[in-house]
Protein backbone atom coordinates (compact mmCIF):
# COMPACT_ATOMS: atom_id res chain seq x y z
CA UNK A 1 0.00 0.00 0.00
CA UNK A 2 2.83 2.35 0.93
CA UNK A 3 4.88 1.73 -2.48
CA UNK A 4 1.52 2.43 -4.51
CA UNK A 5 1.53 6.13 -2.94
CA UNK A 6 4.97 6.66 -3.83
CA UNK A 7 3.89 6.34 -7.70
CA UNK A 8 1.82 9.63 -6.94
CA UNK A 9 4.44 11.82 -5.00
CA UNK A 10 5.06 15.33 -6.63
CA UNK A 11 8.59 15.63 -7.56
CA UNK A 12 10.48 18.03 -4.80
CA UNK A 13 12.75 19.37 -7.29
CA UNK A 14 13.69 22.56 -5.27
CA UNK A 15 14.77 20.01 -2.04
CA UNK A 16 16.63 18.13 -3.89
CA UNK A 17 18.47 19.48 -6.80
CA UNK A 18 21.57 18.13 -7.42
CA UNK A 19 25.01 19.81 -6.52
CA UNK A 20 23.31 21.25 -3.70
CA UNK A 21 24.73 19.84 0.00
CA UNK A 22 22.17 19.75 2.41
CA UNK A 23 23.54 18.70 5.18
CA UNK A 24 26.85 17.81 7.42
CA UNK A 25 27.73 14.29 8.73
CA UNK A 26 27.53 13.60 11.74
CA UNK A 27 27.95 10.49 13.90
CA UNK A 28 23.85 10.78 14.63
CA UNK A 29 23.20 12.05 10.55
CA UNK A 30 25.03 9.47 8.46
CA UNK A 31 25.61 9.67 4.84
CA UNK A 32 22.56 7.42 3.21
CA UNK A 33 23.45 8.59 -0.19
CA UNK A 34 25.64 10.01 -3.18
CA UNK A 35 24.47 11.17 -6.36
CA UNK A 36 26.90 12.51 -9.21
CA UNK A 37 24.66 14.17 -11.90
CA UNK A 38 25.62 14.43 -15.96
CA UNK A 39 27.53 17.92 -15.39
CA UNK A 40 30.04 15.75 -12.63
CA UNK A 41 28.47 17.42 -9.60
CA UNK A 42 28.31 14.78 -6.69
CA UNK A 43 26.28 15.45 -3.84
CA UNK A 44 26.51 13.65 -0.84
CA UNK A 45 22.66 13.18 1.07
CA UNK A 46 22.14 12.40 4.96
CA UNK A 47 19.55 11.22 6.68
CA UNK A 48 18.56 14.16 7.94
CA UNK A 49 18.22 15.25 3.95
CA UNK A 50 15.83 12.19 3.35
CA UNK A 51 14.10 13.13 6.47
CA UNK A 52 13.41 16.60 4.98
CA UNK A 53 12.06 15.05 1.90
CA UNK A 54 9.73 12.85 3.77
CA UNK A 55 8.04 15.64 4.88
CA UNK A 56 7.15 16.91 1.26
CA UNK A 57 5.20 13.25 0.46
CA UNK A 58 1.51 12.41 1.31
CA UNK A 59 0.27 12.07 4.70
CA UNK A 60 0.00 8.44 5.15
CA UNK A 61 4.31 8.40 4.59
CA UNK A 62 5.33 11.71 6.32
CA UNK A 63 3.17 9.77 9.57
CA UNK A 64 4.66 6.45 9.01
CA UNK A 65 8.39 5.30 11.40
CA UNK A 66 11.04 7.04 10.21
CA UNK A 67 13.20 4.04 10.42
CA UNK A 68 10.33 1.77 9.06
CA UNK A 69 10.04 3.81 5.69
CA UNK A 70 13.47 4.96 5.61
CA UNK A 71 14.33 2.91 2.46
CA UNK A 72 11.12 3.37 0.38
CA UNK A 73 11.48 7.48 1.00
CA UNK A 74 15.27 7.39 0.23
CA UNK A 75 14.64 5.40 -3.14
CA UNK A 76 11.89 7.36 -3.94
CA UNK A 77 14.18 10.29 -4.04
CA UNK A 78 17.00 8.76 -5.95
CA UNK A 79 14.05 8.46 -8.60
CA UNK A 80 13.36 12.14 -8.27
CA UNK A 81 17.29 12.82 -8.21
CA UNK A 82 17.10 10.79 -11.51
CA UNK A 83 14.28 12.20 -13.43
CA UNK A 84 15.84 16.09 -12.20
CA UNK A 85 18.84 15.37 -13.96
CA UNK A 86 17.66 13.85 -17.13
CA UNK A 87 15.15 16.68 -17.60
CA UNK A 88 18.13 19.35 -17.03
CA UNK A 89 19.10 18.04 -20.76
CA UNK A 90 16.32 18.77 -22.88
CA UNK A 91 16.23 22.40 -22.15
CA UNK A 92 12.43 22.63 -20.81
CA UNK A 93 12.84 25.98 -19.11
CA UNK A 94 11.04 28.36 -21.85
CA UNK A 95 9.24 25.24 -23.96
CA UNK A 96 4.99 26.61 -24.48
CA UNK A 97 4.38 23.50 -22.97
CA UNK A 98 5.45 24.34 -20.06
CA UNK A 99 5.42 27.83 -19.22
CA UNK A 100 1.22 27.09 -20.22
CA UNK A 101 1.75 24.05 -17.36
CA UNK A 102 3.59 26.33 -14.85
CA UNK A 103 0.78 29.15 -15.46
CA UNK A 104 -1.69 26.97 -14.32
CA UNK A 105 -0.12 25.12 -11.80
CA UNK A 106 0.75 28.97 -9.88
CA UNK A 107 -2.95 29.54 -9.47
CA UNK A 108 -3.10 25.87 -7.66
CA UNK A 109 0.00 26.54 -5.67
CA UNK A 110 -1.83 29.77 -4.77
CA UNK A 111 -5.00 28.15 -3.91
CA UNK A 112 -3.44 25.39 -1.74
CA UNK A 113 -1.06 27.75 0.43
CA UNK A 114 -4.27 29.82 0.83
CA UNK A 115 -6.36 27.06 1.59
CA UNK A 116 -3.88 25.81 4.07
CA UNK A 117 -3.36 28.67 5.77
CA UNK A 118 -7.39 29.23 6.66
CA UNK A 119 -7.78 25.71 7.93
CA UNK A 120 -4.07 25.74 10.23
CA UNK A 121 -5.60 28.81 11.31
CA UNK A 122 -9.25 26.66 11.90
CA UNK A 123 -7.25 23.74 13.35
CA UNK A 124 -6.56 24.26 16.96
CA UNK A 125 -4.47 21.87 19.26
CA UNK A 126 -7.53 21.33 21.60
CA UNK A 127 -9.45 20.15 18.84
CA UNK A 128 -6.91 17.27 17.73
CA UNK A 129 -6.59 16.20 21.75
CA UNK A 130 -10.25 15.97 22.11
CA UNK A 131 -10.20 13.48 18.81
CA UNK A 132 -7.87 11.77 20.65
CA UNK A 133 -9.77 10.87 23.65
CA UNK A 134 -12.56 10.49 21.97
CA UNK A 135 -11.28 7.85 19.64
CA UNK A 136 -9.35 6.35 23.22
CA UNK A 137 -12.71 6.29 24.88
CA UNK A 138 -14.13 4.43 22.10
CA UNK A 139 -10.98 1.82 22.55
CA UNK A 140 -12.14 0.90 26.07
CA UNK A 141 -13.14 -2.83 25.95
CA UNK A 142 -12.48 -3.54 22.32
CA UNK A 143 -10.41 -6.07 21.57
CA UNK A 144 -7.40 -6.47 18.14
CA UNK A 145 -6.99 -9.83 16.33
CA UNK A 146 -3.89 -11.00 14.60
CA UNK A 147 -4.83 -12.74 11.29
CA UNK A 148 -3.26 -14.55 8.32
CA UNK A 149 -4.39 -14.75 5.44
CA UNK A 150 -4.18 -17.18 1.85
CA UNK A 151 -5.88 -15.69 -1.11
CA UNK A 152 -6.31 -17.41 -4.01
CA UNK A 153 -7.99 -17.43 -7.67
CA UNK A 154 -9.25 -20.92 -7.74
CA UNK A 155 -11.97 -21.53 -4.99
CA UNK A 156 -11.10 -25.20 -6.18
CA UNK A 157 -7.78 -25.13 -5.23
CA UNK A 158 -8.57 -23.08 -2.05
CA UNK A 159 -10.16 -25.65 -0.74
CA UNK A 160 -7.51 -27.89 -1.30
CA UNK A 161 -5.42 -26.18 0.65
CA UNK A 162 -7.50 -25.51 3.53
CA UNK A 163 -8.04 -29.13 3.95
CA UNK A 164 -4.05 -29.53 4.20
CA UNK A 165 -3.91 -26.45 6.54
CA UNK A 166 -6.55 -28.11 8.80
CA UNK A 167 -4.45 -31.61 8.52
CA UNK A 168 -1.28 -29.89 10.34
CA UNK A 169 0.65 -28.71 7.23
CA UNK A 170 2.65 -25.39 7.93
CA UNK A 171 0.05 -22.32 7.20
CA UNK A 172 3.17 -20.30 6.61
CA UNK A 173 4.42 -22.69 3.50
CA UNK A 174 0.89 -22.64 2.03
CA UNK A 175 1.14 -18.85 1.96
CA UNK A 176 4.30 -18.93 0.23
CA UNK A 177 3.49 -22.01 -2.34
CA UNK A 178 -0.26 -20.62 -3.00
CA UNK A 179 -0.90 -17.24 -1.63
CA UNK A 180 -0.97 -14.23 -4.33
CA UNK A 181 -1.42 -11.42 -1.78
CA UNK A 182 2.06 -10.61 -1.83
CA UNK A 183 2.24 -7.62 0.53
CA UNK A 184 1.67 -10.59 2.97
CA UNK A 185 3.43 -13.61 1.71
CA UNK A 186 6.64 -12.94 2.87
CA UNK A 187 5.02 -12.49 6.69
CA UNK A 188 3.73 -15.95 6.27
CA UNK A 189 0.11 -14.47 5.68
CA UNK A 190 0.26 -12.23 8.90
CA UNK A 191 -1.93 -8.64 8.57
CA UNK A 192 -1.18 -7.57 11.62
CA UNK A 193 -3.64 -6.69 14.34
CA UNK A 194 -6.56 -5.17 13.52
CA UNK A 195 -10.47 -4.27 15.15
CA UNK A 196 -13.40 -6.64 14.13
CA UNK A 197 -14.76 -3.63 12.00
CA UNK A 198 -11.54 -3.70 9.92
CA UNK A 199 -11.60 -6.92 9.10
CA UNK A 200 -15.07 -7.10 7.87
CA UNK A 201 -14.19 -4.15 5.29
CA UNK A 202 -10.79 -6.29 4.74
CA UNK A 203 -12.34 -9.69 4.06
CA UNK A 204 -16.25 -9.55 4.75
CA UNK A 205 -18.39 -9.64 7.92
CA UNK A 206 -18.58 -13.47 8.50
CA UNK A 207 -14.36 -13.92 8.33
CA UNK A 208 -14.45 -11.26 11.05
CA UNK A 209 -16.85 -12.67 13.31
CA UNK A 210 -15.26 -16.07 12.91
CA UNK A 211 -12.09 -14.59 13.89
CA UNK A 212 -13.40 -14.05 17.17
CA UNK A 213 -14.55 -17.46 18.30
CA UNK A 214 -11.22 -19.21 16.73
CA UNK A 215 -8.84 -20.37 19.30
CA UNK A 216 -5.19 -19.24 18.67
CA UNK A 217 -3.21 -21.08 16.00
CA UNK A 218 -6.17 -22.50 14.91
CA UNK A 219 -7.79 -22.26 10.89
CA UNK A 220 -11.31 -21.43 9.80
CA UNK A 221 -13.17 -24.20 8.38
CA UNK A 222 -14.53 -22.67 5.38
CA UNK A 223 -12.95 -20.41 2.84
CA UNK A 224 -14.47 -16.94 2.41
CA UNK A 225 -15.07 -14.73 -0.74
CA UNK A 226 -13.97 -11.73 -1.63
CA UNK A 227 -14.45 -9.66 -4.63
CA UNK A 228 -13.27 -12.87 -6.75
CA UNK A 229 -10.86 -14.22 -4.75
CA UNK A 230 -10.95 -17.33 -2.06
CA UNK A 231 -9.70 -16.64 1.39
CA UNK A 232 -8.20 -18.69 4.31
CA UNK A 233 -8.14 -17.62 7.28
CA UNK A 234 -5.99 -18.36 10.65
CA UNK A 235 -6.35 -16.64 13.77
CA UNK A 236 -2.67 -15.99 15.19
CA UNK A 237 -4.00 -13.77 18.36
CA UNK A 238 -6.03 -11.76 20.29
CA UNK A 239 -5.48 -8.71 22.98
CA UNK A 240 -6.36 -5.35 24.21
CA UNK A 241 -6.52 -2.42 21.76
CA UNK A 242 -3.84 -0.31 23.12
CA UNK A 243 -3.91 3.39 21.93
CA UNK A 244 -0.31 5.05 20.87
CA UNK A 245 0.88 8.40 22.58
CA UNK A 246 -0.43 11.28 21.10
CA UNK A 247 2.60 12.35 19.40
CA UNK A 248 2.55 9.42 17.35
CA UNK A 249 -0.91 9.75 15.71
CA UNK A 250 -0.74 13.36 15.71
CA UNK A 251 -0.30 13.75 12.18
CA UNK A 252 -3.47 11.32 11.12
CA UNK A 253 -5.68 13.28 14.23
CA UNK A 254 -4.59 16.48 11.70
CA UNK A 255 -5.76 15.14 8.59
CA UNK A 256 -8.73 14.22 9.97
CA UNK A 257 -9.87 17.84 11.38
CA UNK A 258 -8.09 19.05 8.37
CA UNK A 259 -10.99 17.30 6.53
CA UNK A 260 -13.59 19.26 8.90
CA UNK A 261 -12.33 21.76 8.41
CA UNK A 262 -12.50 22.08 4.51
CA UNK A 263 -16.05 21.37 4.83
CA UNK A 264 -16.09 24.36 7.24
CA UNK A 265 -14.72 26.85 5.03
CA UNK A 266 -16.60 25.73 1.58
CA UNK A 267 -19.89 26.15 3.74
CA UNK A 268 -19.11 29.15 4.74
CA UNK A 269 -17.33 30.49 1.40
CA UNK A 270 -20.94 29.78 0.09
CA UNK A 271 -23.20 30.82 2.49
CA UNK A 272 -21.03 34.35 2.53
CA UNK A 273 -21.49 34.29 -1.41
CA UNK A 274 -24.85 32.82 -1.51
CA UNK A 275 -25.56 36.65 -3.36
CA UNK A 276 -23.35 36.09 -5.96
CA UNK A 277 -24.21 32.75 -6.71
CA UNK A 278 -26.78 31.30 -9.01
CA UNK A 279 -27.25 27.62 -10.09
CA UNK A 280 -29.20 25.50 -12.00
CA UNK A 281 -29.42 21.62 -12.73
CA UNK A 282 -29.64 19.79 -15.98
CA UNK A 283 -32.69 21.14 -16.78
CA UNK A 284 -32.23 24.64 -16.04
CA UNK A 285 -34.00 24.33 -12.95
CA UNK A 286 -33.14 25.45 -9.72
CA UNK A 287 -30.37 23.91 -7.71
CA UNK A 288 -28.31 24.06 -4.46
CA UNK A 289 -24.89 24.71 -5.07
CA UNK A 290 -21.90 22.75 -4.21
CA UNK A 291 -24.59 19.89 -2.45
CA UNK A 292 -22.98 16.91 -3.90
CA UNK A 293 -19.55 18.41 -3.63
CA UNK A 294 -20.11 19.05 0.21
CA UNK A 295 -21.61 15.19 0.04
CA UNK A 296 -18.36 14.30 -0.89
CA UNK A 297 -16.60 16.54 1.87
CA UNK A 298 -18.37 14.30 4.37
CA UNK A 299 -18.31 11.39 2.94
CA UNK A 300 -14.33 12.21 2.78
CA UNK A 301 -13.95 13.02 6.35
CA UNK A 302 -16.13 10.22 7.79
CA UNK A 303 -13.27 7.60 5.94
CA UNK A 304 -10.53 9.79 7.45
CA UNK A 305 -12.25 9.07 10.80
CA UNK A 306 -12.55 5.11 10.29
CA UNK A 307 -8.77 5.30 8.99
CA UNK A 308 -7.46 7.02 11.94
CA UNK A 309 -9.31 4.80 14.12
CA UNK A 310 -8.38 1.39 12.34
CA UNK A 311 -4.73 2.58 12.10
CA UNK A 312 -5.02 3.41 16.07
Amino acid sequence: MIKKIFVGAVLSLLLIQPGIALSSKSKSNPAVLVFKNKKGEKTTYYRSDVLQYKQTLPDQIRSAPDEEIFGDVRDQMLLDLLFVDAMETHALENDPEVLSEMKAAKVEIMKKVWMTRQINKMIKDEDLVKSYNKIKESLVGKKVYNTAIIVMDDEAKAQEVLQKAQAGADFGELVKQHSIETSTKDRGGEIGFLPEEHLARLIDSDAAKKIKVLKDGVCSNRVFSKEGKSIIIKRLGMKDAELPEYKQVVNQLKAMEMQKAVGTLAKDLVKKRSQDIEVKDYNGNPDSPLKKAMEAVVESAESVVKSVEDAI
